[in-house]
């Protein structure tokens, strides 16, 4: 699968970034590789059919639809061969216009810490013009200065239309689906224990199937082993603790790790940097 970016645009490093990009079609299946970020990404699909994963529960998507990812939520899409695929994505910050709203205000769609991931249909992106917003902002000609200032004005009426189309009584989301109820239970166990200690034996028999199983099962669904699944959402959740004030020791001991060596070393892969420049970062 061939890909070519017909737009794209860094305007505050990882807070805000764009693209449009337009895959050709593949004589086979494709899965990408499974993301996580600490960004909300939004995704317009223009053209094609694709399944998109998003911890655990799937996603049928068609053109038209928007698809809405919360931060650290782990993702992967599936394309069937010859489909082409073109999207609009958008990755941003809450914090860029967190400070434009009245202090502990946020808008209705990001007001929980943990967000249920959603589908918004193509009717309802049509009938809000959803989408001409989102290519308003990805297909913007300014230069600098004003493009910055064009491209995050945009996303904010966006946001803010979004936001009223969630208040809406009509069904605007595509429901979710979980092909395989054991993957949905791996995951809920995951993320109702993520601070302590987490062995792979100890899921198995919890689910009464072999280590194997889970592991094969898990990785063929998700993309990612459980072990990796595991270690990527207790370094997400460390950054996050980091962020917010806590030390890095304490991080360590927060999420069950008694060695801050093994700690130390899966926070830099996983997350980039060592965990004392992220806490120096919000200090």
């Amino acid at each position: 699968m061939i890909n070519t970016v017909l737009k794209s645009y860094n305007a505050l490093g990882d807070d805000f970034y764009y693209h449009h990009t337009k895959s050709s079609p593949s004589y086979a299946p494709y899965s990408s590789g499974p993301e996580a970020h600490r960004q909300y990404e939004i995704l317009y699909l223009i053209d094609g059919s694709i399944s998109y994963i998003i911890d655990g529960e799937t996603y049928q998507v068609s053109a038209g639809d928007i698809i809405l990812v919360s931060p650290n939520e782990i993702h992967t899409l599936r394309i069937e061969k010859n489909s082409s695929y073109e999207r609009a994505v958008i990755l941003f910050n809450m914090e860029i216009i967190d400070g434009l709203l009245e202090d502990g205000k946020r808008y209705r769609l990001f007001e929980n810490e943990r967000k249920i991931p959603r589908v918004i249909n193509k009717e309802s992106a049509q009938r809000y013009g959803l989408g001409e917003q989102i290519m308003s902002i990805v297909e913007s000609e300014d230069d600098e200065p004003y493009k910055r200032l064009y491209s995050i004005s945009r996303l904010i009426e966006f946001i803010i239309s979004l936001d009223k189309v969630l208040k809406k009584p009509v069904p605007n989301i595509k429901a979710p689906y979980t092909k395989d109820a054991l993957i949905a239970r791996v995951i809920e166990l995951i993320d109702e224990n993520i601070r302590r200690p987490i062995s792979l034996d100890e899921l198995a028999g919890e689910l009464f199937v072999s280590k194997s199983t889970l592991c094969h099962r898990f990785s063929s669904y998700m993309h990612i082993t459980p072990g990796r699944y595991i270690t990527t959402k207790k370094m997400q959740l460390a950054e996050r603790l980091l962020r917010d004030g806590m030390g890095a020791q304490e991080v360590c001991r927060e999420l069950g790790y008694d060695n801050y060596t093994t700690f130390y070393y899966n926070y830099k892969q996983i997350i980039g940097s060592s965990p004392a420049l992220t806490d120096k970062k919000e200090s």
